[in-house]
């Protein structure tokens, strides 16, 4: 007779589930508080203070082959392709990591809309203002790394490929979302602050308002940053700078109201309503 012995499920279980463990707790050790974490609460037209989140960039990330060949350009994409097996994880070595931040209420900013930090270094990103709207808020800060990643192609050698740099003459862009904290939430009591309130504090110019594709800011005064909200104040997409203009091109979104939401080098804030049609 042959005894079948049970299978001890308990340990296999155990282990794996110190592995997962293990894994969040590197991803979230780059930031602190983590990823996910509540944000100190805020009131309308209450300043807020208290949030720093802290971000450390590590000197190696692990990406993987899929993730550099969705960012090599058109021209040297074949060659990438015949030595970097898509399915196989690559460690990257870090030289920098850029950070935006996406999601803040109107009327709070941040010190860090394009800040880079070095591999092995930290910085803080400080929250500061007034808001204007209420609700719930999930806040997003992404990245942009550079660095580079060898691929060892016998009989050829070693193949290092540069994010941010120059692959057989030819830009490589900076590799996306590897070190980003997403998923915060920060919850904002009160009612909003009227538009029409915010408008008389700074006054811009907007053109074509309607439009359906991009959206021109004139200002004659310097600003530190300009936004496009929705309805609620929550960001979508910054306003680049171009001399005295800033611009958004508003054609990826569905058609309906939007804010832009402005704050000048002086520290004066303006909202304006513009329309996608």
């Amino acid at each position: 007779m042959i005894l079948l012995k049970p299978i001890n499920m308990k340990t296999p279980l155990l282990t794996l589930s110190f592995v997962i463990l293990c894994l969040s707790h590197a991803v979230a050790q780059n930031f602190t508080p983590a990823p996910g974490s509540p944000l100190a609460n805020g009131a309308v037209g209450a300043a807020y203070v208290g949030q720093t989140i802290n971000v450390t960039v590590p000197t190696t990330v692990n990406v993987t082959g899929q993730q550099i060949l969705d960012i090599m350009p058109v021209a040297v994409l074949p060659f990438a392709s015949s030595v970097i097996d898509a399915n196989t994880v690559y460690p990257m070595t870090v030289t920098s990591s850029t950070f935006t931040v996406q999601g803040l209420p109107t009327g709070l900013i941040d010190n860090c809309n394009g800040c880079t930090i070095l591999a092995g270094n930290n910085g803080d990103i400080d929250f500061t203002g007034t808001p204007t709207s209420g609700g719930t808020f999930v806040i997003d800060i992404l990245s942009e790394t550079s660095g580079e990643v060898s691929v060892n192609n016998p009989p050829v050698g070693t193949t290092v490929v540069p994010f941010g740099g120059t692959f057989q003459g030819v830009a490589v862009p900076t590799m996306p979302d590897v070190m980003n904290g997403e998923g915060y939430t920060m919850e904002v009591s009160g009612n909003p602050v009227s538009i029409g309130s915010v408008d008389e504090e700074y006054e811009f110019n907007t053109y074509p308002n309607p439009t359906t594709s991009t959206i021109t800011l004139q200002t004659e005064t310097p600003l530190s940053q300009a936004w496009l909200t929705d309805l609620t104040g929550r960001r979508l997409m910054p306003l680049q700078p171009n001399g005295t203009q800033w611009q958004a091109d508003l054609s990826p979104l569905p058609s309906g109201m939007y804010l832009i939401d402005v704050l000048t080098q002086e520290g004066r804030r303006g909202v304006k309503k513009v329309v996608r049609e």
